[in-house]
């Protein structure tokens, strides 16, 4: 059961008090969450969340923003 996601919501006009649209698709839907975006010491930006949603098995998972910024993240089978 994959009960734990992270997912996107878009300011409408670009404001932080929105309006905001919730994507239907998730960003990482393979029961992963609490995620966020930095930026490392040479510029390039990261993503970075905990997955799998279990006591016992929990550990970070970093993926690397890629080219124009969008996020497209390339899970492995094992996640």
């Amino acid at each position: 059961e994959q009960a734990y996601a992270v997912g996107v919501a878009m300011s409408e006009n670009g404001r932080v008090r929105g309006p905001w649209r919730q994507l239907e698709t998730p960003l990482y839907p393979a029961n992963g969450g609490h995620g966020m975006l930095f930026e490392e010491k040479d510029g390039s930006l990261w993503f970075t969340l905990h997955t799998p949603n279990d006591k016992y098995r929990e550990h970070l998972a970093f993926y690397k923003v890629e080219g124009d910024g969008a996020m497209h993240l390339k899970l492995r089978r094992d996640e």
